[in-house]
């Protein structure tokens, strides 16, 4: 079959032949109509020359049974991945789909929008009417956040990030104030001036320098919830949040229970049927799995999406 091979010293993925795959008890073999692409599995692939190559790279998608039941997939047994004509899964990591959500749109829902709505319904409880901030709110991750603080009843939101352009077209999925990373003398201050007084709940995604801003801008018993450190790690003085009894919570969507998983991934398809839950997506052929490749490190705001079959 044909799939996205990391194999030898190649730095990524080519379209390439591998070996066909073959179920073993409580696995399943799917075909594969999408798959989608996420910054994390940068970070988790074997180093050129280690034995785990060659594999199949991606680790979700959504596929057909052999029966031809359409499922979303999270999740795949090495080192078979989700970027190939066929997939080989745990029966477990598989959830149903109706036919009202495309292929993309529940690829969406999976790895980033588990890691978005689990942050504010998982890690913590989002209170109506509490100022949630984003820390990286122009990433897939982010977006999804805004909008489900927005869902979930937050009274006000504050999108953080880099790219000014895409920071202000979060206004209009759910973003009350946008404050621009790297521009101000005083982050934690601009921060208490978008949440028009202190923030409640922080959805991290960066850590790095704008952890120890966004936890003085957090108000008494606030809550920072953090679900990735993609601008490094953090040096935090204990006394600033300790004294306002502010909680620092890890989040990973990947460790709670598989039926913890599907609980929250079909909570969120309720709402992305009726349109409340939206990103940019791009499409890619399997043959341009380079190109998708060399985006994942970009962080353009879209979620990237190989179709294996033509």
């Amino acid at each position: 079959m044909r799939a996205a091979v990391l194999a030898g010293d190649d730095p990524g993925p080519v379209a390439a032949e591998f070996r066909a795959p073959a179920a073993g008890q409580g696995e399943q073999i799917l075909r594969v109509l999408a798959a989608g692409l996420n910054p994390i599995d940068l970070g988790t692939l074997p180093p050129p020359g280690n034995a785990a190559r060659p594999m199949i790279v991606g680790r979700e998608g959504v596929g057909l049974t052999p029966e031809g039941r359409r499922v979303y997939f999270g999740g795949t047994i090495a080192p078979y991945g989700s970027v190939a004509e066929q997939a080989l899964v745990e029966e477990a990591a598989m959830v149903a789909l109706n036919d009202v959500i495309s292929d993309a749109d529940a690829i969406v829902l999976g790895i980033a929008g588990m890691a978005a709505w689990g942050a504010l319904t998982r890690a913590t409880t989002l209170r109506r009417g509490e100022v949630v901030l984003v820390l990286g709110a122009t990433g897939v991750v982010g977006q999804l956040a805004v909008q489900a603080a927005r869902i979930l009843g937050a009274g006000r939101v504050v999108a953080a990030g880099r790219d000014g352009e895409r920071l202000e077209s979060l206004r209009s999925i759910g973003a009350d104030a946008v404050v621009a990373l790297g521009e101000h003398d005083d982050l934690a201050a601009a921060l208490r001036e978008a949440a028009g007084g202190t923030v409640d709940i922080t959805v991290d995604m960066l850590w790095g320098d704008a952890a120890l801003p966004a936890l003085l801008a957090a108000g008494f018993r606030g809550r920072h919830i953090s679900i990735g450190n993609s601008a490094g790690d953090a040096t935090l003085p204990g006394a600033p949040w300790r004294r306002n009894l502010v909680s620092i919570i890890g989040y990973s969507s990947s460790a709670l229970p598989a039926d913890e998983r599907r609980a929250i991934y079909q909570e969120l398809l309720v709402h992305a049927e009726t349109g409340d839950l939206r990103v940019p997506i791009q499409e890619f052929a399997l043959d341009q799995i380079g190109e998708a490749w060399q985006q994942l490190p970009a962080a353009s705001g879209a979620k990237l999406i190989v179709r294996p079959s033509s």
